[in-house]
């Protein structure tokens, strides 16, 4: 066995009598057994002294390194016990998915390696999918069946570098990421209790069947030409039907959410619902295209397989691509803005619209504007709402906003608009399409139909 361990049932892990062997030629070189320090008491794993040690017998090819989303959490919440099910859980599909002449190593409290021979099956970034795709599976933890995400960083060999050097180099990889991905864009003071973090575990779990019981719904607010009062651009909003706390929005569960491996789950469904909802809308409207927006998160910015994703469902589905829009908070950090740039410049090829979301409300706008071609930007409810909104600053800021936009041939919305005269005003500022409850609720897309119509909208 690859790994220096044989499984016994499931979890249990025994011990082999040979360390894993790597043909060469017609040579079969063994690396060394590794003493006691240099294999993990729990996992069977190397330690990461192991790891270096075991490395001398093999031409290495590329280092993953990736660690556990708040595993701290689990021996919180639950007890270490539980924590210890997980690491064995995660290196049992470690062996199972890992090549057999690959090291695999336990290298930290929830932190993994696996070394590739070089000239291997798979190279360092197709493992590191394969690897996602495996963790992502529930595991037993005792009490808590849990879904897990990890954060994974990955080395290419260079000419001369010694396996350590690796492992620094993609455990850089893993530091911004811990620096961003704690508790999303909240920040807490104290540590949440044991009983908080139950909670967050239950949540997910519920949440996860939820999405496959079908318990989840989009409602749909729309977005208005202020000078004509016609809706052409519907925002969908995630619901979950909860059978028994009823219906939920998004501030009432994805505040706890912490797992990103549900966080993309949700956004991929959110977007294959919203696609189809845009699909049936188009085919009634007969004057001109209307475009159904989604946000996505940071989570969903990490996400290798979202492109693709859209890819095949635009094909299958014959969907206009323009007819879809991705909106991208600018509350967004610039870290998660720098990692998520390759998939936001992917989807913008795949000709979809991208929009800037809550702009005057983060510091990443001005980034993405220079480093991405932005189609929208749609000003944060402040500029006209709150103690400070519609003061003749914020309207002479919005003004100049519009014109900026109009120059860069983008086009420009502000939300929160809830009486007449603040959309007479954003008129008369210059940004003449508007959301907002004085427009309409966020309600289902069967309430939907006679906004449709190419009729002006009246005002809710």
């Amino acid at each position: 066995d690859h790994s220096g361990e044989r499984r016994q049932g499931n979890d249990s892990v025994m011990p082999i009598e040979r360390p894993p062997a790597r043909v060469r030629g017609t040579r079969i070189v063994r690396p060394a057994r590794a003493t006691r320090a240099e294999r993990d008491a729990l996992t069977g794993l190397l330690t990461a002294d192991g790891l270096v040690t075991a490395a001398a017998s093999i031409e290495p090819g590329s280092l993953i390194l990736f660690d556990l989303d708040h595993f701290r959490m689990i021996n919180t919440a639950l007890d270490r016990p539980a924590g210890d099910r997980v690491l064995i859980a995660v290196a049992r599909r470690l062996e199972a998915i890992a090549p057999g002449n690959a090291l695999l190593a336990r290298t930290g409290a929830d932190e993994f390696a696996v070394l590739l021979a070089a000239g291997g099956e798979v190279d360092g970034r197709q493992f590191a999918a394969r690897l996602s795709r495996a963790i992502a599976q529930p595991v037993d933890a005792g009490d808590e069946e849990l879904v897990l995400s990890i954060g994974i960083g990955v080395a290419d060999p260079l000419p001369g570098e010694s396996v350590a050097t690796m492992l620094r180099r993609a455990g850089a990889q893993l530091r911004p990421r811990i620096a961003t991905r704690g508790f999303q864009e909240h920040v807490y003071d104290d540590e949440p209790s044991p009983a908080a973090i139950r909670s967050r575990f239950t949540l997910e779990r519920e949440l996860r069947d939820g999405l496959a019981a079908g318990q989840l719904r989009l409602h749909y607010q729309p977005i208005v030409d202020v000078r004509t009062g016609v809706a052409d651009e519907f925002e969908a909003l995630l619901r979950w039907e909860h059978p028994e706390r009823g219906i939920l929005s998004p501030s009432e569960f994805l505040f706890d959410l912490r797992s990103e491996t549900l966080q993309c789950e949700l956004g991929r469904w959110v977007l294959a619902e919203a696609s189809r909802q845009a699909l049936k809308w188009n085919a009634l409207r007969t004057d001109r295209p209307l475009t159904v927006a989604v946000n996505l998160s940071s989570s969903h910015l990490r996400d290798d397989r979202l492109v693709e994703d859209v890819y095949l469902m635009l094909a299958e589905t014959g969907l206009d691509p323009s007819t879809l829009k991705i909106e991208i908070s600018e509350s967004i950090t610039l870290d998660e803005l720098e990692a998520g740039l390759p998939l936001i410049n992917g989807l913008r090829r795949l000709g979809i619209g991208l929009a800037l979301d809550d702009f005057g409300a983060g510091n990443a706008g001005w980034t993405l504007l220079r480093r991405s071609h932005i189609d929208a930007i749609k000003l944060d409810q402040s500029f006209i709402a709150g103690d400070e909104g519609e003061s003749p600053e914020n309207i002479e800021m919005v003004a100049a906003l519009a014109g900026f936009a109009g120059q860069l041939g983008m086009g420009i919305s502000i939300e929160g608009v809830e009486r007449e005269d603040q959309a007479a005003t954003v008129r008369d500022a210059g940004v003449f399409r508007a959301q907002g409850f004085h427009f309409g609720m966020p309600k289902p897309a069967a309430m939907m139909a006679d906004l449709i119509a190419d009729a002006p909208l009246p005002p809710a």
